[in-house]
């Protein structure tokens, strides 16, 4: 596996850059953490790296809103050179406040998504939210989430990114928690890309999508530990105030479940997107994570940078680790894109 070179941006705020950093390195990148100011007088340092990451934090204080601050310093410095670094198959991930960073320069959702058809603003709760959440993984397209943009992942591939289940096999209802849920039922029937109900255009298939409420599968019928053995279920914290996605229209989010453009979505034990706290923030349709139509521009409002060591979930003493850390695979996942 060849080198990647990574670029962590820093600024005014920003608290979580020695994390993301530490979790570059332990999945075998070659991080670089660079100032923003540094990176405006020589933008020649994005020809120099394989992915661009913005850390969370609270960049200038947030002040204004969330992220706008540093998206318009990044704007007005070095969106020319960083549109071409994406453009040539270079990655950007955002988290936290990275994400908020991303949608408000509008390099997320990007394509035929503009800046004044999605956003990120206050907590439903109007309160700063810290909690772990479960979410589905959305999307085949983005490198980050899957070792291969779009190919099916082979068996070692699966196993690499398997979660950790706990002991005795059944998936808490609440990660926190130790029982399965209420009803011992469970669902991933929250249709997403590759399970709509027929073929055709973007809209077609965007109003094929019954968004309002996911059918419970009895335990009988599904192993409730398949939950968190799945691959396309991962464990996370969020810390926010401001991390509710907000669309335009339903059309607007429902298009983007169609292009598959919405990266991760919250989700509660039984595969409902839009209960809190399970949804911690009213994010609308549950939308946790976005990116471009590429895939290779990623962000996020969990932060796997808190979920690289087994010791930091809050059940780790009555789960069993059968794979990485659900944070540290979408580190691996992108080293082993960029540098296979």
């Amino acid at each position: 596996m060849g080198d990647v070179p990574v670029l962590v941006l820093r600024a005014a705020g920003i608290n979580c850059d020695e994390e993301t950093m530490h979790c570059w390195r332990i999945a075998g990148a070659s991080p670089t953490l660079v100032h923003v100011n540094a990176l405006a007088d020589s933008p020649a340092m994005l020809d120099d790296c394989t992915i661009v990451t913005i850390p969370g934090g609270f960049s200038y204080g947030d002040d204004i809103a969330a992220g706008t601050i540093l998206a318009q310093r990044i704007n007005q410095t070095v969106a020319g050179p960083l549109r071409a670094f994406v453009d040539r198959g270079g990655g950007v991930l955002g988290i936290c406040n990275g994400f908020q960073v991303l949608v408000k320069m509008g390099l997320l959702p990007g394509g035929e998504f503009g800046r004044d058809q999605v956003t990120v603003t206050y907590n439903d709760s109007a309160r700063f939210e810290a909690r772990w959440v479960r979410l589905e993984v959305s999307t085949d397209r983005c490198p980050f989430l899957t070792p291969r943009r779009g190919e099916q992942r082979s068996a070692s591939a699966a196993k690499a990114v398997t979660r950790t289940a706990p002991a005795g096999g059944t998936l808490p209802a609440d990660p926190r928690a130790g029982y399965f849920g209420p009803r011992g039922t469970a669902s991933l029937a929250i249709p997403h890309v590759g399970q709509s109900k027929g073929g055709g255009d973007a809209d077609q298939r965007a109003a094929s999508y019954d968004m309002r409420a996911a059918t419970p599968v009895s335990s009988s019928e599904r192993n409730p530990a398949d939950l968190i053995r799945d691959p396309s279920i991962l464990e996370m914290p969020v810390e926010h105030a401001e991390g509710k996605v907000v669309t335009a229209s339903d059309t607007v989010a429902l298009n983007l479940l169609a292009h598959g453009q919405v990266a991760l979505r919250y989700i509660d034990a039984e595969g409902n997107f839009d209960r809190y706290p399970a949804n911690p923030n009213g994010s609308s349709f549950g939308i946790a994570g976005l990116c471009a139509p590429t895939g290779r521009v990623f962000g996020l409002m969990p932060h796997p940078d808190r979920c690289f060591d087994h010791t930091q979930h809050p059940t780790w003493t009555r789960r069993t680790p059968t794979g990485p850390p659900d944070g540290l695979t979408v580190f691996l996942n992108a080293v082993h894109h960029w540098g296979g």
